[in-house]
This record gives structure tokens, C-alpha cells and sequence, in this order.
């Protein structure tokens, strides 16, 4: 057991102090004495042992030294530390407590544990499946129809006449893989924060292999990530009467469909004067007028340019190659169906990479949206527990084992001796 060693060597005085005068290493002194000496700042212990060898020790002399002494009185060795060493908690000698796990204890925590995941996974599961949610194909309707129909037949309610609550709009693409690497790594984030490069080694790195527009200039922004940003556009409508439709309000603004950490931080326009100054040497494609079309740029509270809601929820890459992005929440409920959705801009291509377009429809809960996913995993992982515990109890129950004796963790025993 480790002991607080309280055995001290005080530093002399320094000479010219009425101190007497020090003895060499070499002058006549009893065997296995010692003689201190003193600096500015170290003390260093002569150690003569019994076989006559001077020895010398070396050491810092701002604290009160502890020293040990060897067992056969020929050296002695001084430890120049603080006490804090020997404190309970630098000993690690605080009091604790921990479970004794017994079989039958663990058994009955890996049980209960079972319980609140299954628990917890039913209830996951169950207010998922009771999400309404409606989702229609439209990679195939470019240049056939620009409004889609949505009626019971595309909800995950056959019988449903009617969608009540709250109301998201979303679009959603499959085979996409925004969490490959090399899309990921294509972006300047100091681009997006409002910093404008001018030449291209300053974009070349990060942004490769997009930086340049055709005509020589440096894109702002640049890379894969923002030049593949949707460019489709919706508008949900009812219908009144034959060949007439009402415009169904959609909030797209920023406040609704962003991420406050993404509008606090992440994404700022540069000024217009330096817009208008590096125009020469810098695209701002963002603000062109296809752009500011297909991005609602001009609607209230969208924000135009890399400040667009649109455009920074693409920005946030998705982890699946089959996701849904918001594009806004639905103001007017409840929707009576049919509803219908205009595609006032179809121009965002999947097909070259075996990709498919949806546009969804869905209620919202404390959950979020309709994912079972999460639930399923509960339930999984619930079983394993399950299934774990009963084995077991099984095997404690076959093969009895009694605990130990366990009268070695007194307390007493930790105490100093």
C-alpha cells in the first residue's frame, strides 16, 4: 500500500546569513552522513555511504523535500515535490461506489433496458405509420403536363379525403449521392461566408474541379456542391372550376425552412458594391435571372443569392442517396383532395443518372416526418437485449453460481496504515 512519506530535509541557510561555514564533499565526516547545500534555487545532498563513496543529489529547493532512506543506510534518496502528490484524489483513494453484478442483477438490467426500447420503438413506429403522407412521380411529366394531380391514390391513406394538421411541402431525389467525397470536399465555405476570391489559386483547391465560368471568370460560389443546387419550382394549388386554379400560400422563407445555425453562421452575400466592383474577374451566377426565378429570389423573406432558403437547404448535404429537401410549409389547412402542384420550372435533370423526382406532401409530428426507420431500430435492438437476458437467466438458472466473498472491499482496508 502507498504511504504519505512526511520525513523532511530543510534547506540550510545561505551563507553570509550567520550560517556556519559548509564542509566539502571530501572533508572528514562520519560514514553515512550527509551535507546540504544551497543555492539560489536547488538544494544538493552529499550522501556518503558505508563503503566511503560520496554521492550527490540535485534538486529544486522552493518546497520542503521528503526523503527515503535504503534499508542498508548507504544512500538516501530525496523526492523535491509538493504534498499535493500525496492527496486522496491524486492517489486515487476517493470513496466510490459501483454495482456488484450479479447474473441475476444483470439479467434484470439488461431486461429492463429491453423494455424501454421496445417501448420506445412501438411508439415510434406507431406515430410514424400514423403520419399522413402523399408522393407523386414526376420525372416523366417534362414537357407533358406542368400540373400534377394528388389524390387519395398517392397517400399512405387510400381512404383519406382530406390532409389536416401541419402541412410540409417537400421534393425528393433518389440516386444521389451527395455524400460522395469528392462532392462533399467541392465548396469554399469562406466563398459562402462572403469572402470574394479573385484569382484561381484561391478557389482552384477547394472548388476543383468547378471554379471557372466559361468565359474565364472565378464562379462565386464555386464547386460541385453549389453548381448542382434544385432548379425546379413549385406552386400547390386547388381547384375552383374547370381550367381554374387558386394558389395555395406557401411559407418558403428563410426563418421556416433553414436551420438557425446555418443563417447565423455559415452563409453571407458579399456587399453590392464589391459585386459590382469584381464583376470583371467574378461570376455571380447566383443573382442572374433564371437563377432569382427558379429560387423564388423575389419573394419576401426568401433571401436572394448564397442568403436563399433554397439554396442553403441544398447546401446542407444529405447522408442517403435517396432524401427529401423542404421547400416550404403549407399555411392553409386542411386541404381537401384533390390538391394539385404546378411545376413552373422542370428543369432539373435526374435521368442521366438514374435518378427518380418526387414531390411529397406530409404531415408533421413530434417525430418529424413519416420514418419508421427509427422505430424498427428500436424494436431491433430492444430484441437483442431481450433475447441477451433470457440467455442468461437461462444459464444462472442451469448452472447456479453463488458470489464471492467480497468482505476485501471494507473500507478499512483502504485506510492508511
Amino acid at each position: 500500500m502507498l504511504r504519505q512519506n512526511r520525513s523532511k530535509v530543510a534547506p540550510t541557510r545561505a551563507e553570509g546569513e550567520g550560517s556556519e561555514p559548509r564542509r566539502g564533499a571530501d572533508s572528514d565526516h562520519p560514514r553515512g552522513s550527509s551535507l546540504v547545500r544551497q543555492d539560489s534555487s536547488f538544494v544538493t545532498i552529499s550522501v556518503q555511504g558505508h563503503d566511503g563513496t560520496p554521492a550527490a543529489v540535485t534538486g529544486s529547493s522552493k518546497r520542503a523535500s521528503a526523503a527515503d532512506s535504503d534499508e542498508d543506510g548507504e544512500g538516501r534518496r530525496v523526492c523535491l515535490c509538493s504534498n499535493r502528490a500525496f492527496t486522496n484524489f491524486m492517489q486515487q483513494r476517493m470513496q466510490a461506489w459501483q454495482p456488484l453484478l450479479s447474473p441475476t442483477r444483470t439479467a434484470g438490467i439488461i431486461g429492463l433496458a429491453s423494455v424501454i426500447l421496445l417501448s420506445l420503438g412501438v411508439l415510434i413506429l406507431a406515430t410514424s405509420n400514423s403520419i399522413l403522407e402523399c408522393k407523386v412521380d414526376y420525372t416523366d411529366d417534362v414537357g407533358v403536363r406542368d400540373i400534377i394531380e394528388i389524390d387519395s391514390r398517392h397517400c399512405t391513406d387510400s381512404q383519406v379525403t382530406e390532409l389536416s394538421g401541419s402541412l410540409y411541402f417537400f421534393y425528393e431525389l433518389t440516386n444521389y449521392y451527395q455524400n460522395h467525397r469528392r462532392y462533399l470536399k467541392s465548396r469554399s465555405d469562406s466563398q459562402l461566408q462572403g469572402k470574394v476570391y479573385t484569382t484561381t489559386g484561391d478557389v482552384k483547391t477547394a472548388c476543383s474541379p468547378r471554379y471557372l465560368a466559361s468565359d474565364g471568370r472565378i464562379l462565386d460560389p464555386c464547386g460541385l456542391n453549389a453548381l448542382s443546387v434544385f432548379t425546379d419550382s413549385f406552386e400547390l394549388l386547388r381547384k375552383r372550376s374547370e381550367g381554374r386554379y387558386e394558389v395555395i400560400p406557401m411559407d418558403e422563407t428563410r426563418d421556416t425552412i433553414c436551420w438557425h445555425f446555418d443563417l447565423d453562421s455559415r452563409f453571407k452575400n458579399p456587399s453590392k458594391e464589391e459585386r459590382e466592383k469584381y464583376a470583371s474577374s467574378v461570376d455571380f451566377w447566383l443573382f442572374e435571372p433564371a437563377m432569382r426565378k427558379a429560387l423564388h429570389m423575389d419573394v419576401p423573406g426568401v433571401g436572394e443569392g448564397v442568403e436563399n432558403s433554397h439554396f442553403i437547404v441544398w447546401m446542407r448535404e444529405a447522408a442517403l442517396p435517396n432524401f427529401r429537401k423542404i421547400y416550404g410549409k403549407v399555411e392553409e389547412t386542411p386541404l381537401k383532395l384533390p390538391i394539385y402542384v404546378n411545376i413552373t420550372g422542370d428543369t432539373y435533370d435526374v435521368k442521366s443518372f438514374g435518378g427518380r423526382k418526387y414531390v411529397v406532401i406530409s404531415q408533421a409530428s413530434w417525430l418529424g416526418g413519416r420514418n419508421a426507420l427509427l422505430g424498427i431500430f428500436y424494436i431491433v435492438v430492444g430484441a437483442v437485449c431481450l433475447v441477451v437476458c433470457l440467455v442468461i437467466m437461462y444459464a444462472q438458472a442451469q448452472n447456479p453460481r453463488r458470489m464471492g466473498d467480497i468482505s476485501w472491499l471494507r473500507k478499512a482496508l483502504y485506510a492508511e496504515g
